[in-house]
Formats: structure tokens, C-alpha cells, sequence
């Protein structure tokens, strides 16, 4: 198309110089200021057709990170949502089976607790305490949605978000042959170096034990020189933890007493209860001195969840609760007498 009308603007000009109308030099200026104009024109045809392919990509490219984006949503723990809840945790028809065991270890368990409620859950051996609260963790998956927190179901919350907010201590706790330091920012590693709040977190659980290397010193079999716990000791150790967190959500303690006797027992948990005041909280044990104090109790058999009141209206009941409360009242009767008031 340049050459064309270069072509018809040199005829016209030819032809204008031949009758005298246009001199040598205007053929000149004119030829000259034509090509630069075809050629400026020519640049901003090709200018505005590289914008519209630089536009057109730009729009692929958008598309692209949009449907990239939403795919990392679905398999990207990132894009989960954080852990929090403000009102209740619902438990809707929830059973569960071990692989590889046909009995199922819960059976259809619903269940409501609300935000800063105290829940004790009581139980036999097997009945299904332990598990029902790793799920509640998500430490065990469940194939439904059936742990709802706030209505959300329980797995679209980010992992790492739902531990970092949440807190435990199971009664097959780990005893790290570490040092004491280790061993209590367990809870939060964030808090290792703070030998302030670490000790405050063994002061809370009553630890009348002196180490002769303070919070350094070596615990277990490993060295020489390590120092090692009772039973007792290591589970207020392993309490300790507890306290390191700030704020958690929730809050699990799964028989957190068992080695303790009685008077030291109450002891503990009445700390924990000052603790724990306003933060959801559940109680797992074998003994019923804490179940008074809780808010509501639960009482499991078998993996179902046989009662559910508090202590007053489960001991009018003159059910299950009633029986084990009758047969060990008579430890916790005599141990708050002895527990000064706070």
C-alpha cells in the first residue's frame, strides 16, 4: 500500500513539473515529507496493533492467574480459612472407625458446646474420650462434615492455623529427654529463649521440685548428669505447656491428673480453672472432682454419649454420672477441706 501511493504521488508531481507547476525542489520536499508521513502513520498503525495483542495477552494472562488462583484454593492449605470461632462448637451425627476395626469407636455423637464453656467428659476405659477430642483437633479426619465450628465445617480450616490456636495435653504426653527448657515451649516454641514466662509456666503448676541447672537442666536417662521425674512430676511438666500459649481457642486436657493424688490433683486444677476461666475448655478424666466445677458434664459409654447436664441435674438423674460421683466423693469432700480458699 506505501509503495502505491508512493508511486501515484511521484506520477502526479512528474507530471506537474512538466507543465511548469512545481520546480525540482518542491518535487523534493514534497517526496520527502510524504515518506516521512506514510512512514509516522505506518509506525502508529503498527503501534496500536501491538497494543491490542499486548492488551488481548494481558486479558489471557489475567484468566490464567485467576483459574491458577483458584485451584490453589482448593489444594493449598493457604487458602484455607484461619481458625477462630465466637459462639459454639456443633457436633452433628459424628462416628467414627479405626482402620481396620469394624466396631466403631463413636456412634452418631452430637453435641454442643458454647464459646468459654468448661466441659468435663467422663468415661471408662474405651469409651471413646480420647478420640472424640482428636477430632475436635483434627488430629483424625472424619469423611463427613459433622465437627462444625461456628457452622464451618472443621476441615475447611487451615492445619497449621487450627493447632497454632488450640492447645493439649494427652495423657501419653511426650517426655523429651531434653531439658527442662525444651520440655515447657513445647506449648509455644516462640517462647523458648523467655525464661520469664517459662518459669511462670512451672510456677503455675505447683513444681516444688529445684533444678539444679534451672531451666537448663538435663532431664531422662541419656546423660550422665540428666535428672530425672516421677510420674507425678513429669505431668505437671507436661501441664506446664499449657501456659505457655497466649489465647488459644480451645483448650484439652485428657486426664492431665492421673498420676497425682487427690489433694495435689485438686490443687492443680483449680489453678487451671483460673487459667482457663472465659476459654473454652474440655476436661477428660477418669475422676469426678473437676465435673462439679465444670460447666457441663458428658458422660460416654461405649462411644455414645449416654449423659449430658450439668453436676446438679446428672445427679438427680441417678444415672451413671450419680453412681461414680457417689463411689469417689468421699476423696474430694476431705481434699477441699484442706485447700485454703483463693
Amino acid at each position: 500500500m506505501t509503495i502505491v501511493n508512493s508511486a501515484v504521488v511521484i506520477i502526479l508531481l512528474v507530471v506537474l513539473i512538466n507543465k511548469d507547476l512545481v520546480s525540482v525542489g518542491d518535487y523534493i520536499a514534497v517526496t520527502m515529507a510524504v515518506a516521512i508521513i506514510i512512514n509516522v502513520i505506518s509506525n502508529l498503525i503498527e503501534d496500536y496493533i501491538r497494543m491490542l495483542e499486548n492488551l488481548n495477552y494481558s486479558v489471557k494472562a489475567k484468566q490464567m492467574k485467576e483459574q491458577i488462583a483458584e485451584k490453589s484454593i482448593i489444594k493449598s492449605a493457604h487458602g484455607k480459612i484461619p481458625f477462630r470461632f465466637h459462639e459454639q462448637i456443633d457436633i452433628s451425627n459424628l462416628s467414627f472407625t479405626y482402620p481396620n476395626i469394624q466396631i466403631e469407636s463413636l456412634k452418631n455423637i452430637n453435641l454442643t458446646i458454647n464459646k468459654g464453656e468448661l466441659i468435663a467428659v467422663l468415661g471408662e476405659n474405651g469409651s471413646g474420650k480420647t478420640t472424640l477430642v482428636k477430632l475436635l483437633l483434627g488430629l483424625y479426619k472424619v469423611e463427613c462434615d459433622s465437627i462444625f465450628y461456628d457452622g464451618i465445617p472443621i476441615n475447611q480450616f487451615d492445619e497449621n492455623s487450627l493447632y497454632n490456636n488450640t492447645s493439649a495435653v494427652f495423657q501419653d504426653f511426650i517426655k523429651y529427654q531434653t531439658n527442662v527448657r525444651d520440655n515447657i515451649a513445647v506449648g509455644d516454641i516462640t517462647y523458648v529463649n523467655n525464661d520469664e514466662k517459662l518459669e511462670s509456666a512451672l510456677n503455675r503448676v505447683l513444681f516444688d521440685n529445684h533444678f539444679p541447672g534451672g531451666l537448663n537442666t538435663k532431664l531422662g536417662y541419656i546423660d550422665q548428669d540428666s535428672t530425672n521425674l516421677s510420674g507425678g512430676q513429669w505431668q505437671r511438666l507436661a501441664l506446664s505447656r499449657v501456659f505457655v500459649k497466649d489465647n488459644p481457642e480451645l483448650i484439652i486436657f485428657d486426664e492431665p491428673t492421673s498420676a497425682m493424688d487427690p489433694l495435689s490433683e485438686m490443687r492443680i486444677l483449680n489453678e487451671v480453672l483460673r487459667y482457663c476461666k472465659n476459654t473454652t475448655t474440655i476436661m477428660i478424666s477418669h475422676r469426678v472432682g473437676i465435673a462439679r466445677k465444670a460447666d457441663k458434664i458428658c458422660v460416654l459409654q461405649q462411644g455414645q454419649i449416654v449423659e449430658f447436664g450439668t453436676h446438679d441435674e446428672l445427679i438427680k438423674s441417678k444415672r451413671n454420672y450419680y453412681e461414680m460421683w457417689m463411689s469417689q466423693k468421699e476423696w474430694y469432700e476431705d481434699v477441699e477441706d484442706k485447700i485454703p480458699a483463693s
